[in-house]
């Protein structure tokens, strides 16, 4: 029997119509209610909820994100120095699994890191897609670091981010920050790229950056491509250094595999686990009155 660790971390869901908040469960529900196969595509590469099933009175959901690779398929050889390609037939691709469980009473979201999958933004426009609605998915910090750096009473004045490229460029955040990053990188082959900014020159003091550099800030925590997030806000008169990555509640389990996947039973259970393992935390988030999904 084969075994792999994985990357489990924590996210609060919300969704919202027209400026008002709607339950994110309605969302899945309208997806399990209906057979269709409900996808986005980014770039060449294909990604589709494959799984979805549900327990305890539509509350909680559990499932199987797929992204197919349909270009640039790797060839397959051994050690003697032989190639050759993969033969796929028309409609065939690679694919890659990413698993999740959601659960209704706290709108927290259980989601297995993949970095060759799909990341979290795509569950959240399936699911957005699904209803008409807006749909973030907000990575759970120890302390309650992020709602600290978000807050309107906090300023920025500092941040470090250092990102890897991303193997689908379509993935990276979309805004005037973000943007000119993924095109140095790629004009100069980076692998990777830290960028590091500071709101004031040397020998003044007071600058801050504008809010919506926190909100592109944010966009990267969520992403798997990203290696650090350091910022420095002043909040009443304080400087306040948050690593907002070494923040995020994550936990790693250990999953049989069967195969190229793991088991999918096992991987369900993985992530049941990593919940009960990181419990504390999540309750100094969200408040002690969660039950058990089961």
């Amino acid at each position: 029997m084969s075994t792999k660790s994985f990357s489990i971390r924590f996210y609060a869901g919300i969704a919202r119509v027209g400026g008002a908040e709607v339950p994110l469960a309605k969302a899945l529900k309208a997806i399990h209610s209906k057979q269709a196969l409900h996808s986005v595509k980014r770039g060449s590469d294909i990604c589709f909820l494959r799984i979805l099933e549900t327990w305890n009175n539509d509350q909680n959901f559990r499932g199987v994100l797929s992204k197919m690779r349909t270009e640039n398929i790797p060839h397959k050889g051994d050690v003697a120095g032989n190639e050759e390609e993969i033969a796929l037939s028309k409609g065939q691709g690679l694919v890659e699994k990413t698993y999740f469980i959601y659960t209704h009473r706290r709108s927290l979201l259980i989601f297995q890191q993949n970095f060759h999958g799909c990341v979290v933004n795509v569950l959240a426009e399936i699911l957005g897609n699904a209803i008409s609605a807006t749909v973030t998915f907000s990575p759970i910090l120890k302390s309650d670091a992020m709602a600290r750096f978000m807050s309107g009473e906090s300023s920025l004045k500092k941040f470090t981010v250092s990102v890897a490229r991303p193997t689908n460029p379509s993935m990276f955040p979309n805004n005037e920050f973000s943007t000119p990053m993924l095109s140095m990188m790629n004009e100069s082959n980076a692998a990777t790229l830290s960028v590091h900014m500071s709101a004031n020159k040397r020998g003044t003091r007071g600058n801050r950056f504008p809010a919506k550099m926190k909100r592109a800030i944010r966009d990267f925590v969520a992403n798997d491509f990203t290696r650090n997030v350091q910022v420095e806000i002043e909040s009443d008169g304080h400087v306040i250094p948050i690593d907002l990555l070494a923040d995020s509640v994550m936990s790693k389990q250990i999953v049989e595999m069967r195969k190229r996947y793991p088991v999918q039973a096992k991987m369900f259970a993985a992530l049941e686990a990593a919940r009960k393992e990181v419990q504390q935390d999540l309750d100094a988030y969200f408040g002690t009155d969660e039950k058990a999904l089961t």
